[in-house]
């Protein structure tokens, strides 16, 4: 068993570190998207990608973030996982195939023309 101030310092090390992790990857995506200066549109897609790219942008909820998919538009699009586990939500979630997906299928034409 791990004495608490052991505990404490095995948890305050991790956060360092996770933090020292981020700090190199905000840097790395940093120089790596300097090199790509037309990008015109980011899929931010899953709670995960959401929380790294939108971060205090997002909502509460993925549902809820997706459905705000206009405060960031036409440059950043958040999307549900593309995975066999979210049929149920796309169900539940009528609208993201009605309004969504056209958007992004005309957007995807501009950007590529």
């Amino acid at each position: 068993m791990v004495a608490p101030a052991q505990h404490h310092a095995t948890v305050r090390a991790i956060i360092e570190a996770d933090d020292e992790q981020n700090v190199y990857r905000r840097r790395s995506r940093a120089r790596l998207l300097a090199c790509m200066p037309r990008i015109e549109l980011t899929l931010v897609i899953g709670q995960y990608a959401q929380a790294w790219h939108l971060q205090d942008a997002r909502k509460a909820t993925l549902t809820a973030t997706v459905l705000a998919w206009r405060d960031h538009w036409p440059a950043v699009l958040p999307l549900p996982h593309p995975s066999p586990r979210n049929n149920i939500w796309l169900k539940r979630n009528a609208w993201f195939d009605g309004e969504v997906l056209p958007s992004l299928k005309n957007r995807m034409r501009e950007v590529l023309r």
